[in-house]
């Protein structure tokens, strides 16, 4: 409650100097060029993000010229001054999806390309700038991605396949912000149509195969638990005609799209369920919540159910009550992916599987056996 408090009346302290025309003045003041007063600068550049972000903020004129001078920090002879910008500029597309037309409308989205194309031959300064704008991480609950981008910057999305082809030759960095700006580009229904209309050139078969490969090879569990993320994100991502795109919905997805995403789920391979469910027993918290978020994410889709229900041990795992290394986290999240299981009432699910399942749901998720009982107490 503190918190919130700390933060409302930052906002409103945000208000009330945005109103202030002498407030703005000195902040012009202060937008002196060189990299010696690079620290001035961002200070004002925090407060034009602040602006931006506040949820009742739409005067963007009153704010041009501040937005432009943040802006104007996109110059790759500064990297530190570069990234920076890019970083808050992505942050504020990310927490506020209002400012991403005007973004589009005043050129930064071209900014960031010509950015990108110009610094494509250096590997601390390609890919890593354009992905740090897409934030995928941040940005694909609260926004989706412009199908319209995968067209209107046609080097750019080429790069992002060819990193994720090559994705083994590169560091952990761009590693990741492969696969999930990836992720974020098959997110939305205009970008699946544009991908499925192009294999040729954007090889979602290539793809999606070696993000399996990346999950199944990936050494450190905060890596793998980030290439776990992007598969959810992919699968997760449910457009209802007509409306926004929604996450988790109880809607299904056009016939189309469901029948492009199986496609996509099979180009995963064969050993795919396999190693999601090997991930699922990981003993590190983070892949094994990745990898139920994964499932949860898989088994919204009817066609899921006869992949996953053809693997050995699958169901005995969602009703295992003696699976020592789940948290509290874990076995809610688990309880949950049963009642979806339960609730979607796949014929692939047998009757006395279903009947197990079934009391799993209703025991809820911290119940616990006569044994397991007896064995707490004496561990007391």
């Amino acid at each position: 409650m503190q918190l919130l408090g700390e933060e409302e009346a930052k906002r409103a302290e945000t208000r009330t100097q945005l109103k202030d025309d002498n407030f703005l003045r000195e902040m012009h003041s202060r937008l002196v060029p060189g990299i010696e007063n690079s620290e001035g600068r961002f200070e004002v550049h925090k407060f034009t993000c602040a602006a931006l972000e506040l949820p009742d903020f739409s005067d963007f004129e009153r704010l041009r010229s501040l937005i432009d001078a943040l802006i104007a920090e996109l110059d790759p002879r500064d990297f530190l001054g570069c990234t920076t910008a890019l970083e808050m500029l992505a942050e504020t597309a990310a927490t506020a999806p209002k400012c991403v037309p005007f973004f589009g409308q005043i050129g930064l989205l071209h900014t960031v390309y010509e950015l990108f194309k110009h610094t494509k031959a250096e590997p601390d300064m390609g890919i890593i700038h354009i992905g740090s704008y897409f934030k995928p991480k941040k940005c694909s609950k609260k926004c989706t991605a412009d199908a319209d981008s995968l067209t209107k910057f046609p080097e750019f999305t080429a790069d992002v396949f060819d990193s994720v082809y090559r994705f083994d030759a590169f560091d952990v960095t761009r590693r990741q912000l492969a696969f999930e700006t990836l992720a974020v580009i098959g997110s939305s229904s205009g970008a699946k149509q544009i991908l499925s209309q192009n294999e040729s050139l954007f090889s979602m078969q290539r793809a999606m195969s070696h993000l399996a490969v990346a999950v199944a090879t990936a050494s450190e569990p905060s890596l793998k638990a980030r290439h776990l993320e992007a598969v959810q994100m992919i699968f997760d991502q449910i457009t209802v005609p007509g409306s926004e795109q929604k996450q988790n919905s109880s809607a299904a997805a056009p016939d189309w799209e469901e029948q492009l995403l199986h496609r996509w789920f099979r180009w995963l391979g064969e050993p795919f369920p396999k190693l999601l469910l090997q991930c699922v027993r990981d003993p590190i918290s983070e892949v094994q919540m990745g990898a139920l978020r994964v499932l949860m994410a898989l088994l919204h889709h009817q066609w899921a159910y006869p992949h996953f229900c053809a693997v050995n041990g699958f169901i005995d795992l969602l009703v295992d009550r003696s699976v020592a290394n789940f948290d509290a986290d874990a076995l809610q999240l688990k309880h949950a992916l049963v009642c979806r299981v339960v609730d979607a009432a796949s014929p692939s699910v047998n009757a006395g599987q279903m009947e197990l399942l079934r009391d799993y749901r209703v025991k809820g998720p911290f119940w616990l056996t006569p044994r397991m009982e007896v064995a707490t107490e004496g561990a007391g």
